[in-house]
């Protein structure tokens, strides 16, 4: 077995495939699990006025999409301290990553209307585990395949700050149409709870 430094442009093992498969899949469940826990914080927590900044408070695509997507954000420090890639290069394939999450998890999330709780949060969870898994592929491939892609660090970075930006604003102030409107209820509950989220 033939070692490298990890993540450097090959792996730590003779087989790359192998390494970008595994570690794409710890990535994505341990991501996922992260991003279920915040998901359901509102409900854990017993209401908890906190909680609605970080978690779903409705059936909203938005709402499904935005506490995986900061379990996707919160754990990229980690993988850089774990894996010690080349920081450019992986928090370019990342980012680009996350525009495949929002795309496998905003799409289907909109078209997912049933009532039933018992059939609506298994299927949510099943989206969400899609866009993680999704979003650890291609991004592990672009990192060991796409060298280049270090040269796009500027819109790497405007992305996360566009994500922070977007679930800080968009909590705050849901617009009342398309992935932030709850077909389930016909509203966006979120904007009700305002006064909640003011006091904290």
């Amino acid at each position: 077995m033939h070692r490298y430094h990890f993540l450097s442009g090959s792996s730590i093992y003779s087989n790359g495939d192998y390494v970008k498969k595994r570690y794409a899949l710890v990535s994505a469940a341990v991501s996922f699990c992260f991003g279920a826990v915040i998901y359901f914080s509102y409900r854990i927590s017993g209401h908890a006025a906190w909680s609605l900044i970080i978690s779903a408070v409705n059936s909203s695509a938005w709402e499904l999409f935005k506490p995986f997507g900061i379990s996707y954000l919160a754990f990229i420090p980690i993988e850089l301290s774990w894996l010690r890639p080349d920081l450019r290069r992986f928090i370019c394939a990342r980012m680009a990553g996350a525009y495949v999450m929002a795309a496998v998890i905003l799409g289907p999330a909109m078209l997912c209307r049933t009532p039933d709780d018992r059939l609506y949060y298994p299927l949510a969870m099943l989206i969400a585990a899609a866009g993680e898994t999704a979003s650890a592929i291609f991004s592990y491939r672009l990192y060991f395949s796409r060298k280049y892609i270090s040269h796009l660090i500027l819109p790497a970075v405007a992305t996360v700050f566009a994500m922070v930006f977007l679930i800080l604003i968009l909590t705050f102030y849901p617009p009342h149409w398309g992935i932030f409107y709850d077909f389930r209820t016909n509203s966006v509950s979120l904007e009700n709870m305002r006064s909640e989220l003011l006091q904290i």
